[in-house]
Order: structure tokens, then sequence, then C-alpha cells
């Protein structure tokens, strides 16, 4: 098809079935037609992130990002560079994320910045994320979650069974 986002489809249905050299061949072919459409940079980018192919995914969201800045652009990127070790470059990436307009209370680079600062032994300021984003986003339960199980590593079981029971209302 010369349609770009049908390529698209073709491109994940063609993941989702692990037939990945047709994948990307859908996948070039659709970027090839409509340049701007970052949805194929970040569906492509996770599908090669998720096949171990870090770095090609790296610069399929780079490329993304170069085209138009979106906040699902910037998540992947950060959290695929805080799955490789490069919590700075992560932290670096999630914070344009949310400067965006309106995504300040993003609830997936909340998220993930909370994650990353806890992976980090930055307690504090991963509550902060946390406690922002349920704040903000109260349906977003994996804050609840993350958030729970941050102070039940800390010895706060009371505050571990209330937000863990939060998420689960």
């Amino acid at each position: 098809p010369r349609n770009a986002l049908l390529r698209q489809a073709l491109a994940d249905l063609s993941r989702q079935l692990q037939r990945h050299d047709e994948a990307r061949l859908h996948f070039l072919a659709a970027m090839k037609i409509d340049p701007e459409l970052t949805s194929v940079y970040d569906s492509w980018g996770r599908m090669e992130a998720k096949l171990g192919n870090r770095k090609r995914a790296a610069q399929l969201f780079r490329r993304g990002l170069r085209v138009r800045e979106t906040p699902r652009l910037y998540h992947a990127l950060g959290v695929l560079q805080d799955a490789t070790g490069q919590a700075e470059a992560a932290r670096a990436t999630f914070e344009p994320g949310l400067a965006q307009p309106g995504e300040q209370h993003n609830p997936t680079l909340l998220h993930s910045l909370g994650r990353l600062e806890e992976g980090l032994g930055n307690h504090a300021a991963a509550r902060v994320h946390y406690r922002e984003c349920i704040e903000t986003n109260p349906q977003f339960t994996m804050a609840y979650l993350s958030a729970g199980q941050l102070e039940e590593s800390l010895g706060s079981y009371e505050a571990a069974a209330r937000l863990s029971g939060a998420g689960a209302a």
C-alpha cells in the first residue's frame, strides 16, 4: 500500500507474528512514504530493542525525535538508556520529554524517572516522582505499585501497604 499508516500496520502485524525481517521492510516503506510519521520510529525502535538491537533502537528513537519531539519517543529512548546502564543519559532524555507543552505530568515519564532514581539509590527523588505521578494521574496504578515496593524495600511497611492498597482500589 502507498499509505504509511497501513504500511506501519503491516509492520506491526509482522512484528507480532515474529516475522522481523518482513516487519523491517514494511517499517522502511512506511518511513519512505511519510518520513514524519513518528510512530514508525517508535514502533520499529521498540521492536529492535526487544530483539536486543539496542544501538539500532536508539538510532531509530533519536531519528524520530529529530523529526518531531514526542513524549513517547523520549520515554522509549530514556527507558532504553536506563536499561543499558546510562542513567545520566536517561535522566537527560526524560526531562525534556516532561518539558514538552502539556507533558509536565506525563505519567509514563514521571514513573520512569522515579524508577531510574530508585535504581540509583536516590529514594527521596524517586518518592517525589512517584508522588507527583499519583497526585496528577491517580489512575496510573504502576506508580502506586512502584512507590509501595520502594517503601517496602526501605522497611516502611505501613506506607507500602497504604500505597499498594490505594493502587488496587
